[in-house]
């Protein structure tokens, strides 16, 4: 509704002005109309700021949280501060190249992209000037501030109401990438030495203008730097860190190979010791039953060995994701580095991870295969007392 109300007086406020231009006049911050009295009500009535004893409107008033009115393109340059919630604002300009411009919220169409790109020069501006580990002697009085590196020092002077600045495109995009890039100090003295370097052949008062035209230049010279920088100095920190932690991993999963190389050793000799002991009590149901319960203990423990072994080994798993994570997400372009020693890490932990199922596998066959065995000597291998034969030996 606000927008068709908007446009409606802005449609209204044009043609009062092409009936005569002392129809509409502006004093940088009263517009003032000649209406008649039922156009002054029509305009009460939307909702409009209108003082109809004098017939002005308060452009400075505010009108709505999200709706700022300019008169022209000019005003709109003096008077507008840029907005975090930019999408979620209304900007009216009411003459603007012969008619008039209204940016809706959350619209970012081709006609308003001046608006846009103003908006983001302005937050690119404060961002830089509120940069102190950045920027040296800020001074708003002159409006500049100085460069200070290994390259040099520049002195950079900056207009806030700089007009040209509607014209330069994807300045909302390089503005996001700027913020986003900013929280390494290294990458800041690569943007800084790029800057340097790139606006000393400009005058003073033109620097800041041609840093906003090549900013996007300037963020890809500072990125490849700040990579090469991280291959460079940064690889053998990391690479000394990574040996330890790889030690460490390796050694857990020795660890978990010792264990589970026991009960390798540990499951032939007490399945035999427990066959062996039950073939010798075979006519002895009671204690045959008992050293099937001792072997069911065993292989509840050694169930829950396995388990810890395995628990160990996805512990290790764990870690190297979030460690070639870590890498990625720090220092990307080395991750390529250690992909081979992940790879190592990781073919360990699947020749463990399938010899316990195998383990695993081999323990419920054992303890099928007594049972069987048990459960047999019990029901089906027990002749009558009275027949005179003693049971033939299997």
């Amino acid at each position: 509704m606000l927008p068709q109300i908007l446009s409606g007086f802005a449609d209204f406020v044009l043609q009062k002005k092409n009936e005569n231009a002392d129809n509409v006049q502006f004093d940088g911050k009263h517009l003032t109309l000649k209406v008649t009295a039922d156009e002054a009500n029509k305009l009460k009535a939307d909702g409009l700021p209108f003082n109809d004893q004098d017939s002005q409107f308060d452009l400075l008033a505010i009108w709505d949280d999200n709706v700022h009115v300019f008169f022209t393109i000019e005003d709109f340059i003096k008077r507008y501060k840029p907005q975090q919630n930019y999408d979620g604002i209304v900007i009216l300009i009411l003459n603007f190249e012969g008619t008039y411009l209204l940016k809706a919220e959350n619209e970012n169409s081709q006609s308003t992209i001046k608006l846009a790109n103003y908006n983001a020069f302005k937050k690119i501006l404060e961002f830089l000037l509120s940069a102190t580990s950045f920027i040296s002697y800020p001074n708003k009085a002159t409006r500049e501030f100085v460069l200070i590196s290994e390259k040099g020092v520049v002195d950079i002077e900056y207009d806030p109401l700089d007009q040209r600045t509607l014209d330069i495109n994807h300045l909302p995009e390089l503005f996001k990438r700027l913020e986003s890039s900013f929280g390494s100090a290294e990458y800041q003295g690569f943007f800084r030495d790029a800057i340097i370097d790139t606006l000393t052949r400009f005058t003073k008062q033109e620097r800041f203008y041609q840093l906003l035209l090549s900013l996007s230049v300037l963020l890809d010279i500072a990125e490849r730097d700040y990579q090469f920088f991280i291959k460079k100095f940064a690889f053998d920190k990391v690479k000394s860190k990574f040996k330890e932690e790889r030690k460490s991993y390796f050694d857990d999963i020795e660890k978990s190979i010792d264990n589970v190389n026991k009960q390798v050793v540990a499951f032939p000799l007490t399945f035999s010791a427990s066959a062996f002991a039950g073939f010798q009590v075979k006519d002895k149901p009671f204690i045959l039953v008992l050293i099937f319960l001792a072997y069911g203990v065993y292989t509840y423990i050694a169930w829950r060995v396995i388990n810890l072994s395995k628990s160990n080994i996805d512990g290790v798993g764990k870690d190297i994701i979030y460690e070639a994570k870590n890498i990625r997400n720090m220092y990307g372009v080395l991750l390529k580095e250690f992909l081979p020693d992940f790879r190592k890490i990781r073919a360990r932990i699947k020749q463990v991870n399938s010899l316990i199922c195998i383990l695993r596998f081999t323990l419920i066959f054992l303890l099928i295969i007594f049972a069987a065995f048990t459960i047999y000597q019990i029901f089906f291998n027990q002749l009558p007392v009275d027949a005179g034969i003693k049971p033939k030996l299997i």
